[in-house]
């Protein structure tokens, strides 16, 4: 009985951890080939057809395009790419009240708990949380009267074409 109580535990820690994700879409393996996407993804440009199919890209997007979360209704999408193949998702999100904080509440419900030190007002900076092969990062700015958040989601092996000073922007 013991075993089968251990066993049990195991498989609910590892099914939970496997599908915290709520968006879909975020589940995407770095490395994917777009094309490899496009079907499943009908608001996913072919990057042939956009000129994004050689070197770093950065093709925005808005996040309701891909997810159904209340908290990302208003936030854009970032698909990084490195000749077709994605290898990084970023979430973004700027307003002008400190009680929305909607990507805080998205990052630690779906990724992990951040450090309650975000929460407070003016906090400006930047939070990793560590998961197994994973590299996120939650950010949060000020500027203007706005608040900024980011969220970057990658894999170490990738963090250099993500922060490549020659990525290209498309809108």
């Amino acid at each position: 009985m013991k075993i089968l109580l251990q066993l049990f535990t195991i498989f609910m820690f590892s099914t939970s951890f496997t599908s915290s994700y709520a968006c879909e879409f975020l589940k995407i393996q770095n490395g994917t080939p777009i094309q490899n996407i496009l079907q499943q993804y009908q608001d996913l440009d072919d990057p042939m057809s956009i000129g994004t199919d050689k070197g770093i890209w950065e093709v925005q997007y808005s996040a309701s395009n891909f997810c159904n979360e209340e908290e990302l209704d208003d936030a854009g999408l970032s698909v990084i790419t490195n000749d077709t193949k994605i290898v990084g998702i970023k979430l973004e999100t700027s307003y002008m009240s400190e009680d929305k904080e909607k990507l805080y509440r998205y990052t630690s419900k779906n990724f992990g708990s951040i450090d309650s030190k975000v929460t407070k007002n003016n906090w400006t900076g930047f939070f990793r949380l560590d998961l197994p092969g994973n590299y996120i990062v939650y950010e949060r700015d000020t500027y203007d009267g706005q608040i900024y958040e980011k969220l970057l989601i990658t894999i170490p092996t990738k963090i250099d074409d993500v922060y490549n000073e020659g990525l290209r922007e498309y809108m």
